[in-house]
């Protein structure tokens, strides 16, 4: 790396870059790194909520079975008479 004219030239780039083009690139690279810790947070969010739908679902289907099930033998009408 060269130091000309208040431009760091790097070999095999075609022109230097000035301290502000530096300071750019650096909270770009600081703003990347940022931006994939967070979405592997989201992600893994995504995830932890997806199982939870899912558990939810099943309990869902669970209950919905179980009242075509009572309702069929009459049993939901019983179930109130005896709790009051």
């Amino acid at each position: 790396m060269i130091v000309r004219d208040n431009l760091l030239y790097i070999p095999e780039w075609k022109r230097g870059l000035s301290p502000y083009e530096i300071r750019s690139l650096f909270w770009e690279c600081q703003l990347n790194r940022y931006l994939k810790s967070e979405l592997k947070l989201l992600k893994q969010e995504i995830e932890r909520r997806n199982e939870e739908i899912d558990k939810l679902e099943v309990k869902a289907a669970f209950y919905k079975k179980n009242l075509v099930f009572e309702s069929q033998f009459g049993w939901i009408f019983e179930k109130y008479n005896y709790q009051k």
